[in-house]
């Protein structure tokens, strides 16, 4: 009778084999029971039904550390924008002016913190394992699209407060006097003063009052709000670089313009919500 080797792996009781046998059953169960779960929490999120005592917008506990990065990464890139616009600003410019400019700034670094939050989560894999979980793409970064759409209500609401002074951002060139050329241009007249085409200069009786035309502040509203309220899903969807690079540098170029055409009156206010088109139309192509 051949004697077994004294290498052999013999359980040592006949109930060890039977959990050796099921130990890879029971964590592939296992395994299968957390994942269950995180994809029907995931689901609650995606669906928008939300568990019991939850509110209307249930975020998970994944959500809501995107939520704090976004915040936190997005003060930072403030705190360092403001100081730029300060160190940077002219002598002349208010604080009203400074507090403009900065609200119209807000949403494009609402936009770099949640790019950069999100390009953090994907190169740890985080996204990768909601993905695979069944999470919609556009769903994965729902923190960091919520906490994004938190600032940017807040900078548009900053804008529209008397505290900030938004006829900064429409930058109108106006002559500081009216020059009024007689019908044989042999004079020019202003507001007290003539300028002969001879070269004497005589005062008038009238007192000099510069030109005024101004716009109202609230015409630069229409077009930094469409761009505030799509900014943090834009930035918070998959899309393509090449998408998002020309739909950013688009939108940016066509608000610029549209302040600009505005200020000059050549342009309605309400024309100026045409700026955030690309941005509309990149979104849209990402989510379906």
């Amino acid at each position: 009778m051949a004697r077994p080797s004294p290498f052999a792996s013999a359980p040592l009781h006949p109930l060890a084999s039977a959990d050796a046998a099921s130990a890879p059953t029971s964590a592939a169960r296992s395994g299968r029971r957390r994942g269950r779960s995180a994809l029907s929490g995931t689901s609650r999120g995606a669906s928008g039904s939300a568990p019991e005592g939850a509110s209307s917008l249930p975020m998970s506990a994944y959500d809501r550390a995107l939520f704090r990065r976004t915040l936190l990464a997005s003060a930072v890139l403030l705190v360092l924008t403001a100081a730029t616009v300060l160190a940077t600003d002219e002598a002349t410019s208010t604080a009203g002016m400074r507090v403009a400019r900065l609200s119209a700034i807000a949403p494009l670094v609402i936009a770099m913190a949640i790019l950069a939050v999100g390009g953090h989560a994907r190169a740890r894999g985080e996204l990768r394992a909601l993905e695979a979980l069944g999470a919609a793409p556009w769903t994965s970064l729902r923190g960091a699209e919520y906490a994004g759409a938190l600032l940017a209500a807040a900078s548009l609401a900053a804008l529209v407060t008397p505290l900030a002074d938004a006829t900064s951002l429409l930058p109108a060139v106006a002559p500081s006097i009216d020059w009024t050329m007689n019908a044989d241009r042999g004079r020019a007249t202003a507001s007290g003063l003539v300028v002969f085409a001879s070269g004497v200069i005589e005062a008038a009786r009238t007192a000099a009052v510069p030109a005024s035309h101004r716009i109202d502040a609230s015409a630069a509203i229409p077009c930094i709000a469409p761009i505030a309220c799509l900014i943090s899903a834009w930035a918070a969807s998959p899309m393509r670089v090449a998408l998002r690079l020309s739909s950013g540098v688009t939108t940016m170029l066509l608000a610029v313009a549209a302040l600009h055409l505005v200020a000059a009156s050549r342009l309605p206010p309400l024309g100026a919500m045409l700026a955030s088109l690309p941005l509309a139309a990149s979104l849209v192509h990402a989510r379906h």
